[in-house]
């Protein structure tokens, strides 16, 4: 990829570029330099961190080659509604990290769009016409001001990657369930007070990253999520945990620390977990069903414990009996190191 020095002339830039692709990096610049237009053969175009505020569509008329856009990290606070007219490869678009408050409707025309990066900016809703995207798989939403979803963004079928942490939404539509083929949903540090009932409708999810929420309950139908690899509940409101979770045969790594939890399912011990990370105060040395009180409360409250099983150290089928006097001596020795 060409890339251009700062003492350069951007319009000897662009003369100079190959025509295929131009990436302009750091080069002050308020709107975009009309010499673009000329480049009929373009499919790449990046400007990051220039300062751009203006964008004028009539320059992507004259682009339709254009598979990727990456204008993040600028000052752009509004999209023009007739920027997407032209643009029927577009496959890419990267407006992260700029002020925009408002995605126009026309961004449904792009039917070939399979990434679309709108973080850190400062949007408070989702259009409605995301739902026309057919073909993408690739959503970010983080770091803004959305409060909720609208119904339609639930048909984006192909969806395998969709980031909206760190926003402002209360509660998750049951119609997340129409998101068939998404792997991977982050959605932490929001203020979510409760789960959908069918969140374990959604087959294909891998990574499901929960915390930093005011969650107080997790429904039991999580445990049908079989193909779930990661999860973290981490600094919620949750006081105990569902015995479904057990049936997360392919789960690896589980975080609930920083919840008032009094116990968890003892069944979790059976999983293949090399990452199983909860508060110690779920601990006890004779329980018959669950994992509570830890037996040294002034030695560990509040003091996360962290257990990372190797496959060549340590036997994936514990015993219920070896996994509490593993957890008995953890607790011995913190407690004589204090």
């Amino acid at each position: 990829m060409f890339s251009s020095p700062a003492t350069t002339c951007i319009s000897h830039l662009i003369t100079m570029s190959d025509g295929v692709e131009l990436s302009l990096f750091g080069e002050y610049m308020t709107q975009l330099p009309p010499q673009i237009a000329a480049l009929s053969s373009l499919e790449e175009l990046s400007i990051q961190s220039a300062g751009l505020s203006t964008i004028d569509p009539l320059i992507f008329s004259r682009l339709p080659r254009l598979r990727t856009i990456n204008f993040s990290i600028n000052s752009l606070r509004a999209l023009p509604d007739d920027m997407f007219s032209n643009l029927p490869s577009l496959t890419m678009l990267h407006l992260g990290t700029n002020s925009i408050k408002q995605v126009p409707p026309q961004i449904s025309m792009l039917s070939s769009l399979i990434e679309l990066h709108l973080s850190s900016n400062r949007l408070k809703s989702v259009p409605e016409e995301l739902s026309f995207l057919t073909s993408l798989k690739h959503l970010n939403l983080q770091q803004n001001r959305i409060t909720s979803l609208p119904e339609g963004f639930f048909s984006l079928t192909q969806l395998r990657k969709l980031f909206l942490y760190e926003n402002e939404i209360a509660s998750l539509s049951h119609h997340v369930t129409r998101l068939s083929s998404l792997k991977l949903l982050s959605i932490f540090g929001n203020i979510l007070s409760d789960l959908p009932p069918n969140i374990g409708d959604v087959p294909s999810l891998k990574k499901l990253w929960l915390y930093h929420n005011k969650l107080t309950h997790i429904p039991r139908s999580l445990g049908r999520l079989r193909n779930l690899r990661r999860l973290s509940l981490a600094s919620n409101q949750i006081s105990c945990l569902p015995h479904e979770l057990s049936h997360l045969s392919l789960l690896q790594y589980f975080d609930c620390t920083n919840n008032p939890l009094t116990s968890v399912p003892y069944n979790l011990i059976h999983l293949a977990l090399t990452e199983f990370i909860l508060p110690t105060t779920c601990f006890a040395s004779d329980p018959q069903h669950e994992l509570s009180h830890n037996p040294h409360p002034n030695s560990l409250l509040g003091t996360p414990l962290f257990l990372s099983f190797s496959p060549l150290s340590l036997s994936l089928s514990l015993s219920l009996s070896l996994f509490l006097s593993l957890s008995l001596l953890y607790s011995k020795i913190f407690y004589l190191c204090i």
